[in-house]
């Protein structure tokens, strides 16, 4: 026989807290092992392409920047070009200067005509120009400023046709924008109280005056001027034309 302590650990197992067991000889049992820990790694997330992410946005899609190449005594041996995905191949642009004139030559190769060389004179090159569909007539259209006063850009609208392009005018204004109507919509500030904003429409060869807004800063006022002609193309009277661009985003100048 043993000790009585001997007796009492015979036949029991006796668990304490924290874990720790003693087996029935009196041995200490050795601690569970805790369950294996997983831990989940997240994946990581796919490089967005910020080009990709614009190419979703129509608007923008429809509008590309031609790449701007700095002036220069004659012509640039190498210039700047772009290469667009629609019926347009290449771009290419130059900046020429022949003693005191200033003059930007672009060339257009599209799919369906020979190469075009277009050129127009320039004041200062100050910004560049671009493509945009200005008609929704999904041909990208060609915008080249061609001088800058203190506030307002002159700029020569070239129509773009899967055989080419034609010049059909200029505009001035703060910038060059369209509307659902299929109008052009050029804002231009006239004084620190009052803007215009002038209307075109595409034709073959021309643009033609669509109507013009007058936009008053005190009081507040707009008014449309506009001829039976120009109201009877938009198929509205002067009060509804009126009512419809100057609740236009780009009438909305103070």
């Amino acid at each position: 026989m043993g000790t009585p302590m001997d007796q009492i650990r015979i036949g029991l197992c006796v668990t304490f807290m924290g874990g720790m067991t003693l087996g029935c000889g009196g041995s200490a049992a050795p601690p569970a092992e805790p369950p294996p820990t997983v831990v989940e790694v997240p994946e990581p997330e796919p490089e967005v392409d910020p080009s990709a992410e614009l190419s979703k946005d129509p608007a923008l899609a429809r509008t590309r920047e031609l790449p701007k190449c700095e002036p220069g005594p004659g012509e640039i041996a190498e210039p700047c070009r772009i290469t667009e995905a629609d019926a347009i191949q290449s771009v290419a642009v130059q900046h020429l200067t022949e003693g005191k004139v200033s003059s930007i030559l672009i060339e257009i190769v599209v799919a369906k005509a020979p190469p075009q060389r277009l050129r127009e004179t320039i004041v200062v090159p100050i910004v560049p120009p671009r493509l945009q569909d200005l008609n929704g007539d999904a041909d990208l259209d060609l915008i080249v400023p061609l001088s800058s006063g203190m506030v307002n850009l002159t700029s020569a609208i070239w129509r773009g046709t899967p055989e080419g392009f034609r010049r059909v005018g200029e505009v001035s204004g703060t910038s060059v924008e369209t509307t659902k109507q299929g109008l052009l919509a050029v804002p231009a500030r006239s004084s620190a109280a009052e803007w215009v904003v002038r209307f075109y429409r595409f034709e073959e060869e021309a643009l033609e005056d669509a109507g013009t807004l007058t936009i008053q800063a005190e009081p507040a006022s707009c008014e449309l001027s506009a001829t039976d002609e120009q109201l009877e193309a938009m198929d509205l009277t002067q009060e509804q034309a009126t009512t419809l661009l100057c609740g236009l985003d780009v009438a909305k100048v103070f």
